[in-house]
């Protein structure tokens, strides 16, 4: 073994925290993914709500008081961004 490899196997096992991915802006308001607010919002979109109204209830019901874009909006429930966790995301 190189005198290198001996030295990398020898350090401790860190204690891996889980990859954060960029700062969202949608975190502060909506915070980490969660499936049934996700049905929710799905039960909505298919019972004709159109993603403007849908996120103008969400917020409303949250007390947002300066509403996200709706693209961002939009993305964050369609499961995209770093607030859900990597195995729902998609």
């Amino acid at each position: 073994m190189s005198a290198l490899a001996k030295k990398i196997a020898e350090l401790p096992l860190s204690i891996t925290t889980p990859r954060r991915g960029p700062a969202n802006t949608c975190f502060p308001i909506y915070g980490h993914g969660d499936l049934e607010d996700w049905e929710q919002i799905e039960t909505l979109r298919a019972n004709g709500y159109e993603w403007r109204s849908v996120q103008s209830h969400v917020d409303n019901i949250l007390g947002v008081e300066r509403p996200l874009a709706l693209a961002k909006f939009r993305y964050h429930w369609r499961r995209r961004c770093f607030c859900w966790p990597e195995d729902l995301r998609r």
